[in-house]
């Protein structure tokens, strides 16, 4: 059986069976939060013995870490391509919404710019993404 109980120190004292083993796990976490992180790892793990049943206990265990960690690397790394995205961007809109930009850049060009629909240039993008100059043939006509 899964559940918890509040400690006087504010921690979290809660019961959890993960491949059949009870342990007890003291945290700040939400009973809801470490019944779902419970069930996450069992399923895990239970998929590892699944694929790889030679493995021991401690293997798998191992190898649940190992995978986590990675994935939680990458996540990490997009999180940090996509903070630094969003920085550009919010450039961009302060570039935008500068009065003396707008002269520097021209008004004609700024309305140009609005006019173009999202669908286009993300079709452009596409196109420049599979296209390089050098092997792009624009035409090919028979004689």
């Amino acid at each position: 059986m899964e559940g918890g109980e509040k400690m006087d120190t504010g921690k979290r004292r809660y019961k959890a069976v993960i491949n059949g083993e009870t342990y007890i796990i003291v945290g700040n976490k939400s009973d809801e939060h470490l019944k779902v992180a419970t069930q996450l790892v069992d399923e895990q793990l239970t998929l590892l013995k699944q694929k790889s049943p030679k493995l021991s206990k401690v293997d798998c265990a191992v190898l649940l870490a190992l995978n986590t960690v990675s994935k939680q690397l990458s996540q990490e790394q997009e999180i940090i391509r996509l903070q630094r995205k969003i920085a550009q961007l919010e450039s961009k809109i302060k570039t935008l919404e500068d009065p003396e930009q707008l002269l520097i850049r021209g008004v004609h060009t700024f309305d140009q710019d609005v006019n173009v629909s999202v669908e286009k240039k993300e079709h452009m993008l596409v196109e420049q993404s599979l296209f390089s100059d050098d092997d792009y043939v624009p035409a090919i006509r028979k004689k």
